[in-house]
């Protein structure tokens, strides 16, 4: 008796001697709930073995984001993207006021499943009562990177589930961690952003 709302769609990239990728998204909701569902297959539609990096980029802004909010999250474990991130390493938790002339901090959360494979980061504010959380499938998407800019007339936080930390493929491949989808492999990835009062 629940009324479904969903939009689907398919995009497709690939060029003459080169990689062909596929991206099949659904977009759902039921009506009456505060929340989305995204659901990715991505397949690699070529007869070459393809790169395949992907990040979820969602951001987040006054007033759900201020001095009054606070991540939720237990990753495995937190790499710092800069020397001007590792000094703030040990709060990246929590946030500040604006401020001027500051530079972003980038934090790569490995993340650990639930029982149910889930990983789930919330960015709680209790001051206003609200909350957002993702929840997605940590074996798809093993990382969170954290993307905090904390400057005046730049105040904002990116949550970003993804599949490897976000660097370029020279800089994984040379660690070793560029992930591949071999010709006709299919990847799915499921997103789940939910919006509640705290």
């Amino acid at each position: 008796d629940d009324y479904h709302i969903r939009i689907r769609g398919i995009i497709e990239e690939g060029h003459v001697f080169g990689h062909k990728m596929r991206l099949e998204r659904e977009i759902s909701t039921v009506r009456g709930l505060n929340s989305l569902r995204i659901k990715d297959i991505i397949t690699n539609m070529g007869y070459e073995t393809s790169p395949y990096t992907i990040l979820y980029h969602m951001n987040f802004g006054y007033p759900l984001l201020s001095e009054s909010a606070e991540v939720l999250i237990d990753p495995e474990s937190t790499v710092s993207a800069t020397p001007f991130a590792e000094e703030g390493i040990d709060n990246f938790r929590h946030f500040s006021k604006p401020q001027a002339g500051i530079q972003e901090q980038v934090y790569y959360h490995r993340m650990k499943p639930d029982s149910d494979g889930l990983a789930a980061v919330v960015l709680q504010n209790r001051k206003i009562g609200i909350s957002a959380r993702i929840r997605f499938n940590a074996d798809s998407l093993p990382y969170l990177t954290e993307w905090k800019m904390m400057g005046t007339g730049d105040y904002v936080l990116g949550l970003e589930p993804c599949n490897v930390p976000a660097r370029n493929r020279v800089t994984l491949r040379e660690a070793g961690m560029l992930p591949l989808l071999e010709p006709g492999e299919s990847v799915i990835n499921r997103i789940e952003f939910e919006v509640s009062v705290v």
